[in-house]
């Protein structure tokens, strides 16, 4: 997918204002330790008392190069694909409730722990975009209409592969895992009623000829699946027989049956 800032610019918009920031933080040494959390982190005593505001600056803060980096690479790839399909608007509706929901699951962690930490980072709000195209892909695999093709195996491929490297991710120490799950939660939760009524809207539009239907390739009927399955399996066996008789062959037999063989594909 190419990334162009006019086909996806709240997706550009936020990985350039994430990147700002971090920099903004990297000149004044507030990156690191007790500083960041002059910047607006999520806190437990922040919320408690009433800073509600950092559920949402602690989305544009990361603490180091690699958090920041991983975030953004997982905003490129994800971002662009839901700004796509379900257009601005509820891409941030889907971006900021999953952030604010993996805040609040975390903070409620915490608090349940008796603990007084604080979280930062887009994770939240990136698994719940993780949400909303999962269902998306489910949806859209055999009867299309929003995205005007059937899922493949590739789309899968990389959604789960990058779902399973940002889990490898959180699983690591100090990586609050329970806003991950909360934030792909809401998003999963957000993105069901957007999608739906989009989809009666597109299938409406199809239905009266305004755009064109989805594309749908139709399998070959000539084409016997089992039958072709079996025909490999008996040369495989065919094969697997004459070598094992040419290694347990003497000499003049095994170019006896190398001359058969060459008889065979001239055939």
């Amino acid at each position: 997918m190419d990334f162009d800032f006019r086909n996806y610019p709240l997706t550009c918009s936020l990985i350039v204002i994430n990147v700002v920031v971090f920099a903004v933080l990297e000149v004044l040494g507030m990156t690191q330790g007790y500083t960041l959390y002059n910047a607006g982190v999520l806190t437990t005593s922040s919320l408690l008392d009433g800073q509600y505001y950092t559920l949402i600056t602690s989305m544009f803060l990361h603490g180091g190069l690699m958090h920041l980096l991983c975030n953004m690479i997982t905003m490129y790839y994800i971002g662009t694909v839901i700004e796509d399909v379900f257009g601005p608007v509820r891409f941030l509706i889907i971006y900021f409730l999953s952030g604010i929901a993996g805040g609040l699951t975390s903070m409620a962690v915490m608090i349940a722990a008796g603990e007084n930490g604080g979280v930062v980072g887009a994770s939240g709000a990136l698994f719940g975009l993780f949400g909303a195209y999962g269902y998306l892909l489910v949806r859209e695999h055999r009867k299309p209409v929003v995205f005007m093709r059937p899922t493949s195996s590739s789309d899968l491929k990389g959604f789960f592969g990058f779902l399973v490297l940002n889990i490898i991710i959180g699983l690591t120490p100090g990586i609050a895992m329970e806003a991950h799950i909360g934030g792909m939660i809401c998003g999963l939760l957000a993105s069901i009623p957007m999608y739906e009524l989009m989809r009666v809207a597109v299938q409406r539009e199809i239905d009266a000829g305004h755009i064109p239907a989805p594309y749908i390739p139709k399998p070959n009927p000539g084409y016997d699946y089992d039958a072709a399955t079996a025909a490999h399996d008996a040369a495989m066996a065919a094969q697997n027989d004459f070598n094992r008789r040419y290694d347990s062959a003497r000499p003049h037999q095994k170019e006896e049956m190398r001359e058969e063989a060459l008889d065979l594909d001239k055939r």
